[in-house]
Protein backbone atom coordinates (compact mmCIF):
# COMPACT_ATOMS: atom_id res chain seq x y z
CA UNK A 1 0.00 0.00 0.00
CA UNK A 2 1.13 3.28 -0.35
CA UNK A 3 1.64 6.07 2.15
CA UNK A 4 -1.40 8.30 0.63
CA UNK A 5 -3.48 5.15 1.13
CA UNK A 6 -2.51 4.83 4.68
CA UNK A 7 -2.82 8.58 5.80
CA UNK A 8 -6.56 8.68 4.44
CA UNK A 9 -6.62 5.38 6.52
CA UNK A 10 -4.94 7.73 9.53
CA UNK A 11 -7.04 10.30 8.71
CA UNK A 12 -10.48 8.09 8.68
CA UNK A 13 -9.85 6.08 11.90
CA UNK A 14 -8.89 10.00 13.72
CA UNK A 15 -12.06 11.20 12.57
CA UNK A 16 -14.06 8.18 13.57
CA UNK A 17 -12.59 8.28 16.58
CA UNK A 18 -13.07 11.63 17.60
CA UNK A 19 -16.66 11.73 16.21
CA UNK A 20 -17.66 8.36 18.23
CA UNK A 21 -16.09 10.79 21.50
CA UNK A 22 -18.61 13.33 20.73
CA UNK A 23 -21.50 11.40 20.13
CA UNK A 24 -21.51 9.16 23.49
CA UNK A 25 -20.46 12.30 25.06
CA UNK A 26 -23.65 13.54 23.92
CA UNK A 27 -25.49 10.71 24.70
CA UNK A 28 -24.43 11.09 27.91
CA UNK A 29 -26.02 14.66 28.18
CA UNK A 30 -21.79 15.98 29.07
CA UNK A 31 -21.67 17.48 25.60
CA UNK A 32 -25.37 19.85 24.86
CA UNK A 33 -24.83 20.18 21.13
CA UNK A 34 -23.93 17.00 18.46
CA UNK A 35 -21.48 18.67 15.89
CA UNK A 36 -18.38 18.10 13.97
CA UNK A 37 -15.91 21.51 14.01
CA UNK A 38 -12.28 22.74 12.87
CA UNK A 39 -11.04 20.28 16.01
CA UNK A 40 -12.06 16.88 14.49
CA UNK A 41 -10.62 18.23 11.42
CA UNK A 42 -7.49 18.98 12.94
CA UNK A 43 -6.78 16.27 14.77
CA UNK A 44 -7.96 13.73 12.24
CA UNK A 45 -5.42 15.36 9.96
CA UNK A 46 -2.77 14.60 12.56
CA UNK A 47 -3.97 10.68 12.09
CA UNK A 48 -3.16 11.40 8.52
CA UNK A 49 0.51 13.17 8.70
CA UNK A 50 1.16 10.26 11.22
CA UNK A 51 0.40 7.05 9.62
CA UNK A 52 1.60 8.64 6.22
CA UNK A 53 5.07 9.73 7.76
CA UNK A 54 5.22 6.11 9.39
CA UNK A 55 4.78 4.24 5.84
CA UNK A 56 6.50 7.07 3.60
CA UNK A 57 10.09 6.09 5.91
CA UNK A 58 9.29 2.28 5.61
CA UNK A 59 9.45 2.57 2.21
CA UNK A 60 12.07 4.85 2.20
CA UNK A 61 14.48 2.32 4.44
CA UNK A 62 13.55 -0.48 2.70
CA UNK A 63 14.77 0.95 -0.89
CA UNK A 64 17.63 2.11 1.02
CA UNK A 65 18.35 -1.14 2.48
CA UNK A 66 17.70 -2.91 -1.08
CA UNK A 67 20.63 -0.31 -2.44
CA UNK A 68 22.52 -1.11 0.27
CA UNK A 69 22.36 -5.36 -1.01
CA UNK A 70 23.01 -4.64 -4.58
CA UNK A 71 26.14 -2.29 -3.88
CA UNK A 72 27.06 -5.44 -1.93
CA UNK A 73 26.76 -8.00 -4.49
CA UNK A 74 28.18 -5.69 -7.22
CA UNK A 75 31.48 -5.27 -5.07
CA UNK A 76 31.57 -8.70 -4.11
CA UNK A 77 31.12 -10.34 -8.02
CA UNK A 78 33.90 -7.50 -8.61
CA UNK A 79 36.61 -8.25 -6.27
Amino acid sequence: KTPLRYGIIGFSIMLLVASLIKYFGFLAGTIGVFEIGINEILLSLIGFVFLFLIRFLANYKAGAAEKVSDRKIYTSEAA
